[in-house]
């Protein structure tokens, strides 16, 4: 059986499913893997923020060829981190663009080709640089994305639990996710569980694109993209050490050491997490404890002019307790009870990249290879059905070999105006092996090619176009395709964007070939999800440039949408019939009034229905956060508070039959009301050296009692507090930006 799996209808679960719970999941509509509806996903944090978009590289099929310097880690930044980042430290005299207003703006250098600034771009995106991260004391980069607009995050279970991301009301699964430009979600699933990623050491920056890309991403990313670049480890030799504890007798600690030149470099590091946990489960004592140690190792060189060789490798190990569905009550609605039921999971991702520029950058091609494998394992011993265990393991894989070709053309005649044409070629192969079912290995393969163009015109009007087509074994041919347009209206503040695209996702290999005897059985004649849809928005920059605000509505449309279906105790996954439709409005401001002192604020709007008309579940209506930081003492002492609302949502439970035998099986699903709720967090920070920072970090500091998926309880008020350590040696290495 498969862990935390989840599909189309967003379930979530701390560890790995059970043979029993499955047939829970399905009655709650949930994707057809055990356990997972038991678990689901939802509640969002407020967002803050604005669109913009993406700096060079960050859409895979067009990697526009650098005609300048490279933009620094942190130049091209726009908003937020965590509930209670702040700006990162040293001057910052205006707020250029809307995608830099969130907590830990810098604004946009202006280093780079016109087409990687964040303000030209019709895409809306956002843009976090790892140095606002770890300024503003973001322990991970789930916690970043919390903050911003459109994006709502769940997590299920203690820490080491699943956490899913999900854009502008679509499905966890919707949501691509690239690691130094790897696809990191499951192929089982089709999800990636941000639970994997502990620490922001590493990070130089994350973006957010929003909005269907499945015409450059393909499968996966119709409801937008996230991309994690971590730093390619050039400039001196760097040591960066960090060390807290608090709460939940939590121990954090990070170590990265990087070096490197225009010839050769390179980058290591180690994150790990330990925490007692807290109790999930409403009743009893257990507290769910968890470990979670993830490490990276990547370099390249360059042997000659114009080409250059890169490799990646990253492993992230988690461990941890669980709880389980509580059966044992007739007639009651579902929750959790204390169990021994503990999982475990191991993630790998590896790419090796060579790149060849020519014509002064005016022709970039580059060869890659990557892959990924994930094992899961689950014990569970639910005590509604003691003496009796089950024991649960999978493994995914995939791997994808990629040629891109850029080419940039210029008109001599008209200076201001530039074009760049990519095209890309793509083979993935995935694979799906459960060990514990009938051990067979399932596999599919997806050939695709891309066409894209991007043209800048007197750097006012940027125009984008892409089409992507795919041919699959499995599913047949299909076409996605996607356009934005970005203007700056000269000689006024004002920037208008839209963007419109179609998405796809391809059913996961557990929906097609999973099995849980007398609990789910596969359906191999799934067709793929289609969504399409549409943004548009306005810039406004004022007071010459220290405030920015930004709004956006967005309108999309799913189709064919996968879920779970009862069919006496059996369950499967079906293609709903009908539409499903999620619109909404982004809004978000930032101002900074006095020197040091930034004030922000954003609200999201969101309503997202069934085909049938019902409010789909663990989405906010109304989501929205306040926050406001000041740094002093020239620089070395920072302190920022959030005040994040999130407003009530509709959720599924489960009922149990009034007739119970080794357990009282599910018998009807009920939507029930998830209360709104109010989080604030205060961070503090003050540089004793210029090498050594001490800081301290409130969360949920009024102990707010709330859930973000009915059954699941959450963690209380909680204090940290540590040291950061940075040295470096400016004899070796290269002091460039990384």
């Amino acid at each position: 059986m498969i862990p935390a799996h989840r599909s189309s209808s967003v379930c979530l679960l701390p560890g790995l499913p059970t043979a029993r719970g499955l047939a829970a999941a399905l009655a709650l509509s949930c994707p057809p893997l055990l356990y997972s509806a038991l678990m689901p996903a939802g509640a969002a944090l407020a967002q803050t923020a604005l669109p913009p978009v993406v700096v060079e590289g960050a859409s895979r099929a067009v990697r526009t060829p650098q005609v300048s310097a490279p933009v620094s880690e942190g130049a091209s930044v726009s908003t937020g981190a965590s509930p209670a980042a702040g700006p990162s430290p040293g001057p910052s005299p205006t707020i250029n663009a809307a995608s830099e207003m969130i907590a830990g703006v810098e604004p946009t250098s202006g280093q780079g080709s016109a087409g990687d600034l964040l303000s030209n771009q019709g895409t809306a995106v956002t843009v976090i640089s790892g140095e606002a991260l770890r300024a503003g004391q973001v322990r991970t980069p789930v916690d970043a994305l919390r903050s911003l607009p459109g994006v709502t995050v769940g997590r299920t279970g203690p820490f080491a639990g699943l956490s899913q991301v999900r854009i502008r009301g679509a499905e966890g699964n919707h949501t691509l996710v690239l690691i130094d430009g790897i696809e990191a979600n499951n192929p089982a699933d089709g999800e990636f569980d941000f639970s994997n990623l502990v620490g922001t050491e590493e990070v130089e920056r994350i973006e957010v694109l929003r909005g269907a890309q499945s015409g450059i991403y393909g499968s996966g990313a119709g409801g937008g993209v996230i991309n994690i670049v971590t730093r390619s480890g050039r400039g001196p030799l760097t040591l960066t050490t960090r060390a807290e504890t608090g709460s939940f007798n939590t121990k954090d600690a990070a170590a990265v050491l990087s070096a490197g030149g225009d010839k050769a470099w390179g980058l290591m590091g180690i994150q790990t997490r330990k925490t007692a946990g807290y109790n999930v489960s409403a009743f009893g004592k257990e507290n769910d404890g968890s470990q979670t140690t993830s490490s990276l190792f990547k370099g390249g060189f360059s042997p000659l002019q114009g080409l250059t060789i890169e490799g990646v490798l990253r492993h992230t190990a988690k461990r941890g307790n669980r709880d389980e569905e509580n059966f044992e009550i007739p007639g009651m609605l579902i929750g959790q009870t204390d169990a021994l039921s503990r999982f475990s999971s191991d993630l790998w991702l590896g790419a090796l990249e060579g790149k060849l520029s020519l014509f002064g950058g005016g022709w970039v091609q580059s060869v890659r290879g990557e892959r990924k494998a994930i094992v899961n394992d689950d014990l569970s011993a639910n005590p509604s059905f003691a003496p009796f265990e089950s024991y649960e393991r999978y493994r995914a894989n995939a791997e994808t070999y990629r040629y891109t070709s850029t080419f940039r053309l210029d008109t001599p005649g008209f200076p201001g105006v530039r074009h760049y044409v990519t095209g890309l070629a793509e083979l993935k192969h995935e694979g799906f092996v459960q060990y514990t079912n009938d051990a067979v290995d399932h596999e599919r393969v997806t050939r695709s090619v891309v066409g894209e163009v991007r043209g800048e015109y007197w750097n006012s009007l940027f125009l984008m176009a892409s089409v992507r087509r795919d041919d699959t074994d499995a599913f047949g041919d299909f076409t996605t395709w996607r356009m934005s347009a970005s203007w700056k209206v000269p000689g006024t503040p004002v920037r208008l964007h839209t963007s419109a695209g179609t998405g796809v996702k391809l059913p996961s290999l557990f929906e097609q070939y999973g099995r849980t005897p007398l609990f789910f059985r596969p359906n191999p004649g799934l067709e793929p999800e289609t969504s399409q849809g549409w943004d548009a928005g306005v810039e406004l920059s004022f007071l010459s440039g220290r405030a920015v605000i930004d709004a956006t509505w967005f309108d999309t449309e799913l189709e064919d949408k996968i879920r779970g279906k009862f069919e006496g105790f059996t369950a499967t996954s079906i293609n709903q019939p009908g539409i499903s439709t999620r619109q909404g409005l982004e809004v978000s401001g930032k101002i900074m009034p006095l020197p040091g002192v930034v004030l922000g604020a954003s609200y999201t709007w969101l309503e997202a229905h069934e085909p049938t008309g019902l409010t789909e579940i663990r989405r906010p209506g109304n989501s929205a956060r306040v926050d406001a930081s000041y740094t002093f003492d020239r620089d070395r002492a920072r302190v920022s508070v959030a005040v994040v609302y999130n407003g009530s949502m509709v959720d599924e439970a489960l009922r149990t039959s009034n007739a119970c035998f080794f357990g009282c099986f599910p018998l009807a699903t009920e939507r029930v009301t998830l209360k709104d709720y109010w989080l604030v967090s205060a961070i503090a920070s003050y540089k004793l050296t210029p090498s050594l920072e001490l800081y301290a970090r409130a969360e949920n500091v009024l102990d707010q009692r709330y859930q973000e998926v009915y059954g699941f309880e959450t963690a209380g008020a909680a204090v940290y507090g540590g040291l950061r350590l940075t040295l470096q040696d400016k004899s070796l290495g290269v002091a460039a930006a990384r």
